[in-house]
């Protein structure tokens, strides 16, 4: 009995080891949307690859759906606080160009950097998740506040 009873033990502090760290991962974000700033990568890569270590090294919590479905969804998670994040920029920094003395000016301190956020979600990190589409629509946002820009200037 008690050989069984550790077992039932190591079960349940395995689970909820698990459990701890998907909500942990789920509550994954950055909000700093200055000019400057920039989403963390490296965290996110580490948080996309901690998901798979566990995944792959479950142990006795591997026929847990819950455990499996939680750590698979990791990527698409840190992917959709790396789009929100980007959302916010964009839109918090919209209209940013009447701050500045020219359309040159605008581009190369926003408009070009925020571009090259943008392509950061091609990333190898988020293979097999749909980024194209949300790439494309943050694009066009900017996009939207470029062409304003041009028509003010």
């Amino acid at each position: 009995i008690a050989k069984d009873l550790s077992r039932v033990v190591v079960t349940v502090d395995s689970y909820y080891s698990e459990v701890a760290f998907i909500n942990k991962c789920r509550s994954f974000s950055y909000n700093n949307t200055d000019l400057d700033s920039r989403f963390p990568i490296e965290q996110a890569q580490t948080i996309i690859n901690d998901s798979k270590k566990h995944l792959s090294s479950l142990g006795v919590v591997r026929n847990s759906a819950f455990v499996k479905d939680g750590l698979k969804g990791i990527p698409e998670k840190v992917l959709s606080a790396h789009v929100s994040y980007l959302e916010k920029k964009i839109k918090d920094l919209s209209g940013y160009y009447i701050y500045v003395n020219s359309l040159y000016t605008y581009k190369s301190s926003l408009y070009d950097k925020l571009y090259a956020e943008i392509s950061e979600l091609s990333n190898p990190m988020y293979s097999g998740l749909n980024v194209s589409s949300q790439r494309s629509r943050l694009q066009n946002a900017l996009q939207a506040d470029y062409n304003a820009a041009k028509n003010y200037f």
